[in-house]
């Protein structure tokens, strides 16, 4: 059997956290579509990784983090996001870009260098994003996720997170109407069925699909 990789399994670990903030159990399928992999092939990871004692796999019911490989999710998810903090801040990397760029990075980045990072950046909270930052000893506090896609009409909320960064078309999507972390969004009418909701960005009337609206977390006014 092939050797595991670390970046590979930084990036099981790093999905499996980011998974688990809106379901504690991680399910494989959802995984394997995360990742864009084949539910065989996850399988076979998280057995290998269970044996690290870094995840709990149990078939048919999913994966969760042990203590150890949550310690190590957060490890490289300060690095990407400070990472993300630099290429946007200094090189001035379009915001929809962020996420691709700080994925190369996070793996070549020793926790040292990443103290360095966060020094120099001034210690941010937040990245681009809106996605907190843990800390060097290992915390991170993740606000409540509300999605703007649950809200009723009539509610008014500011975006805290976009989540999906992953997908560079969804991130230039949400840049252009306006749905960025800071905006103040007002909810008008919904279409049955899914379809677009009526919204007020920053006094400016927009509609936008259910799906890109999932992916946009608010707090409530």
């Amino acid at each position: 059997m092939a050797e595991l990789s670390a970046e590979a399994a930084e990036n099981y670990l790093k999905q499996i956290y980011t998974l688990s903030l809106d379901h504690e159990q991680v399910k494989t399928s959802r995984l394997a579509t995360a990742l864009g992999l084949s539910p065989a092939a996850v399988t076979e990871m998280l057995k290998r990784l269970d044996e690290q004692k870094l995840v709990r796999y149990r078939p048919y019911r999913g994966v969760t983090l042990t203590a150890q490989g949550r310690k190590r999710a957060l490890r490289i998810v300060r690095r990407h996001r400070l990472w993300e903090v630099f290429l946007y801040r200094v090189l001035a990397v379009p915001w929809a870009e962020l996420h691709e760029h700080a994925e190369r990075l996070e793996h070549a980045t020793s926790d040292k260098l990443a103290n360095y990072l966060d020094d120099y950046l001034g210690n941010p909270t937040v990245d681009p994003h809106g996605h907190p930052i843990p800390t060097r000893e290992g915390s991170v506090t993740e606000s409540k996720r509300v999605r703007l896609s649950t809200l009723d009409a009539g509610s008014t909320a500011v975006i805290t997170q976009c989540t999906g960064d992953e997908n560079d078309e969804l991130m230039r999507y949400l840049k252009s109407v306006g749905l960025v972390p800071g905006a103040r969004v007002q909810v008008g009418e919904r279409a049955p069925f899914g379809g677009p909701i009526a919204l007020q960005v920053e006094g400016t009337e927009r509609m936008v699909g259910a799906e890109a609206a999932r992916t946009v977390l608010v707090r409530v006014e």
